[in-house]
């Protein structure tokens, strides 16, 4: 007997009615005719039949999972464990997982059931009666379904805010207003675009860095599992960052890897050093490293940031300066822009004590919302300003504190700022906005209090928040009267600090920051000796006046140098600032205004007629990237004054949309056109040289004492 599939269609065949007709040597039937016998010419292919697309779940109980099959993840017990045939004589005992749950951990597999659900369900569903027109359809007869009970609501994905979010249109539209965020925030953006563009740098970077925020974000919630009592989930989460942990060190070598080989690429292959991209990613790449190092050492390491200056030295070495992309130009330029830094005053503590203040007194409206993620956001930043309180009093020395000691302040900061500081909504409750703006105040302020911490991070404490600004509306419309006065101070820090930040680093610069004999000096306070401002005190019970702003003072009122005719006292080393070469007119301008009047100008004109089109530097590097953006060009309208906000004080005054009082001095009424100076003074290699020694011995000086 033929056993083959042909001989076995044969008997089954031979069963049949339809065995007459049918010839199974042929393959053809017998009752048609020739031309319906006949093979197509162009048959049409085959259909490829596809099994349906199931959705993966973790909630399969332990049985199905060992076996290796679905489970239909149904209560007390799935379908495959309760039909299960048992031989005869099989004492092993298949038990569904299921049977065994406590009751709280029932009802959390059915919210994760729930969820699931949510995440597999269409994205719209159908009802009678819900058919509208849709709009700019291009058939008339097409409609679009729309529910019309929550139940029926489109389904979003979790963890992904689908809301829009109010941020100014550009930098001269935003709360300070300031140009120095312009600068590097352009750039910024085109570095991002870059990146993309690069899968080796994007996946190593991405993948590196979302490995140590996401180890940071489930510290968190094993933070809240334990206040909230939630043993199952503290379990998931410490077994989520067991998974994560060892793969740090794989992507971790990866960027190491990639960053030495494009710094090597600059270093070796000269045709290359005018590659904008190269040198874009180069950026990128550098600032990953040392993100990267803040959230896996405790001791604060310069070698990254010495290579990159010791690649600098090396083209200035081979001639390549006028060749070398934009990109490695605006590094070494920032250079003298954060040396100068620690020439500077640092601002009063009182402030810091004052924010400590103002936020006890915020404590009972955090508590009040119930929210365990704002608890402990609110914990951490509280905690955070104790910490800072408890290195008072400051040492006089070059640097106010060691230098891994200032490491840990800055390292402290940017790893305390939660995932919601970098997107304020306008949906979330006043609470939640008011305080989260603090994560944008505290650290202007902090940039001004230890300004030698950004020398030794050459960067500030904004972090990335610094790429994610708010707007005026977003914080105070509907805000209820209670939180007005925390708003007011913590937008008004902000706005200030942002003004002494900007003055500092960009209207003024500093006379021969390195001389010949600074070895001797090195490790002695550095402050230039011909600036005075009036610092303030609170920002609650005092005005913005003029003379709150930093200001060189005349040569005859300069103060005689400690250990003046002492011959006991060695005498501290002086240091004098100038003003930046364009900076004199508007510099001018103010002091006629601050000479003539005691409160803000009145009113207020467009003034600063100085167009910056012609500004090449920025504009030559978003052209080379070729980008069309909002920012390739300095000649943007400044935006007028006005009561954009009618949140009042119990003093009576005006929160207006440039983040200050009515009565406050707004000093960046004359600088908005205002190119930064830093981007004028370039680095020769010699002064280069200074830089590269002066630091590598601050950097050893707790080794030395």
């Amino acid at each position: 007997m033929d056993k083959t599939p042909v001989g076995n269609s044969k008997r089954r065949f031979q069963s049949s009615d339809v065995v007459d007709s049918f010839d199974f040597e042929s393959g053809h039937r017998n009752d048609i005719s020739e031309f319906e016998n006949r093979t197509p010419i162009a048959a049409e292919p085959r259909k490829r039949v596809t099994r349906r697309k199931h959705r993966n779940s973790r909630l399969g109980c332990n049985e199905c999972k060992r076996r290796r099959i679905k489970c239909d993840e149904e209560l007390p017990e799935c379908r495959n464990c309760r039909n299960r045939l048992r031989k005869p004589g099989d004492d092993s005992v298949f038990q569904c997982s299921y049977l065994s749950m406590s009751k709280k951990e029932i009802e959390e597999f059915k919210v994760q059931k729930a969820a699931n659900g949510l995440l597999s369900a269409p994205r719209v569903v159908q009802d009678a009666g819900s058919f509208i027109p849709s709009f700019q359809s291009p058939s008339p007869t097409f409609k679009a379904i729309v529910p019309t009970s929550e139940e029926e609501n489109a389904v979003e994905i979790i963890m992904i805010p689908h809301r829009r979010v109010d941020i100014p249109k550009s930098v001269w539209n935003s709360m300070v207003g300031m140009e120095v965020l312009r600068v590097p925030r352009s750039l910024y953006v085109q570095l991002l675009l870059n990146c993309t563009q690069d899968w080796t740098l994007s996946t190593n970077l991405v993948v590196a860095l979302n490995l140590l925020a996401t180890i940071k974000s489930r510290s968190r919630k094993i933070e809240v599992s334990r206040r909230e009592k939630c043993a199952a989930a503290e379990r998931d989460f410490i077994h989520e960052l067991s998974t994560l942990e060892p793969l740090i060190p794989k992507y971790r070598g990866k960027l190491l890897s990639f960053v030495r080989n494009l710094t090597s690429t600059f270093l070796t292959a000269e045709s290359q050093v005018d590659d904008e991209v190269i040198g874009a990613r180069l950026l990128i790449g550098n600032s990953a490293v040392q993100l990267m190092q803040m959230y896996l050492d405790t001791r604060y390491r310069d070698d990254h940031h010495m290579a990159m200056v010791d690649m600098c030295l090396e083209m200035f070495r081979k001639g390549l300066v006028a060749k070398v992309a934009r990109s490695i130009q605006y590094f070494w330029n920032s250079l003298s822009l954060y040396h100068s830094l620690i020439y500077y005053p640092a601002y009063s503590t009182d402030l810091l004590l004052e924010i400590i203040d103002v936020l006890r007194d915020f404590k009972p409206f955090v508590l009040s919302t119930n929210d365990p993620h704002l608890e402990l956001h609110f914990m951490e930043l509280f905690t955070y300003l104790e910490y800072l309180v408890s290195l008072l009093p400051l040492s006089s020395g070059v640097l106010p504190l060691s230098v891994n000691g200032l490491y840990d302040v800055y390292r402290r900061w940017i790893l305390n700022v939660p995932p919601e500081a970098f997107s304020i909504l306008a949906s979330m409750s006043g609470v939640h906005r008011v305080f989260y703006t603090f994560y944008h105040s505290v650290p202007a302020y902090l940039n001004n209090l230890f300004p030698a911490a950004c020398y030794l991070l050459t960067r500030q404490f904004y972090g990335t928040t610094a790429f994610y600004p708010f707007s005026m509306k977003t914080i105070l419309e509907s805000l209820e009267p209670d939180l007005g006065p925390y708003a007011e101070f913590s937008l008004r820090l902000l706005s200030f600090m942002e003004r002494r930040n900007f003055m500092l680093r960009h209207l003024f610069t500093v006379k021969n920051p390195l001389p010949d004999i600074i070895s001797k000096d090195r490790f002695r306070i550095r402050k230039v000796c011909n600036m005075r401002e009036k610092q303030i005190k609170s920002l609650r019970h005092e005005l913005i006046t003029w003379e709150s702003y930093p200001d060189l003072i005349p040569a005859d009122q300069i103060a005689p140098p400690v250990g003046h005719g002492d011959a006991n006292v060695p005498e501290e080393p002086r240091f004098y600032a100038t003003e930046g070469k364009d900076a004199l007119k508007q510099l001018n301008s103010w002091r006629e205004v601050k000479d003539t009047f005691s409160s803000p100008v009145e009113p207020f004109t467009k003034a600063s007629h100085d167009e910056m089109s012609e500004s090449h530097y920025v504009d030559q590097i978003l052209q080379s990237l070729k980008e069309d953006s909002q920012y390739s060009s300095f000649g943007q309208n400044t935006p007028a004054i006005g009561a954009g906000a009618n949140q009042f004080t119990e003093t009576g005054h005006v929160l207006t949309d440039r983040g200050m009082f009515d009565k406050d001095c707004d000093i960046s009424l004359f600088f908005e056109r205002k190119r930064p100076t830093f981007l004028e003074n370039k680095f020769n290699v010699e002064v280069l040289e200074k830089y590269k020694q002066d630091r590598i011995c601050v950097m050893r000086e707790p080794d030395e004492s």
